[in-house]
């Protein structure tokens, strides 16, 4: 009975330690927890934007506080810093702001957000049947415009059945890369271009069309550099501009045809 007696209370002990370990452990989580996303000793209280232009600045800071204040498990983002996924935040910005090229988020202190980002650069407007777009380098179309006209800036009217998807790539880089040179190489024997042109229907042609009509057409499977370099070599040699009434030919490598 006594040995019965006595196993009874070093169980009460042991049970009786356990339990005031479960709660010291409860009572550090619940002040950890309480401390991480109920007092505000590293809650979200700045965000700096530097790089975009004033306008989208404003936009993509009411973006920003939105996805701060969005709550998970009623817990607010805005409620500590260092849980915040800033791999999520650049993300966002770059799905929702097309304009943007890069995004660069760091964290400083306890209370600051600091983010660069870098708008694209227009080379050219690209033009299909429906609407309008200025591209970057890259080929991204980022933001919606009218027909533009001139020589300064590339434009470009697709005449195949495809779509404008702001934030997505226009076309093949191997196309775009060929018209540009085109447009480079084309300067030097004073040929201007108003514009560029991709017919219906083609899968490695393009047009230059300069501003009295007629028309250099290319293929993108052949080298834009010697074609053009051998044009430059005949109208300086055998043909002149005004002799050149519909089009000039540099489709088929190391050969040139004209009418």
């Amino acid at each position: 009975m006594y040995k019965d007696q006595l196993k009874s209370k070093k169980r009460k002990k042991i049970f009786g330690k356990v339990m005031l370990g479960v709660i010291i452990i409860l009572a550090i989580v619940g002040g950890i927890i309480y401390a991480l996303f109920f007092t505000s000793w590293f809650d979200v209280r700045n965000v700096s934007i530097t790089g975009p232009e004033d306008s989208l600045r404003s936009d993509i800071n009411v973006v920003i506080n939105e996805w701060l204040d969005k709550d998970f498990l009623s817990i607010s983002r805005r409620s500590n810093i260092f849980l915040l996924s800033l791999e999520e935040l650049s993300a966002i910005m770059l799905s929702r702001f097309p304009k943007l090229d890069s995004v660069d988020i760091s964290r400083k202190g306890q209370h600051d957000i600091e983010i660069s980002a870098s708008q694209r650069k227009p080379i050219g407007v690209w033009c299909t049947s429906t609407s309008c777009a200025y591209f970057d380098q890259k080929g991204i179309a980022y933001a919606e415009t009218g027909q533009s006209a001139g020589f300064l800036i590339l434009n470009v009217v697709d005449k195949r059945d495809n779509k404008i998807m702001l934030g997505s790539s226009i076309i093949l880089d191997d196309w775009l890369q060929k018209i540009i040179l085109a447009k480079e190489l084309l300067l030097k024997p004073d040929i201007n271009v108003s514009r560029f042109e991709i017919p219906e229907n083609t899968f490695d042609e393009f047009h230059a069309v300069t501003p009295v009509g007629w028309k250099i057409y290319f293929s993108v499977s052949t080298d834009i550099s010697k074609q053009v370099s051998a044009l430059a070599s005949l109208l300086r040699e055998r043909l002149s501009l005004a002799e050149i009434t519909e089009y000039v030919d540099l489709r088929i490598q190391d050969r040139i045809y004209y009418k």
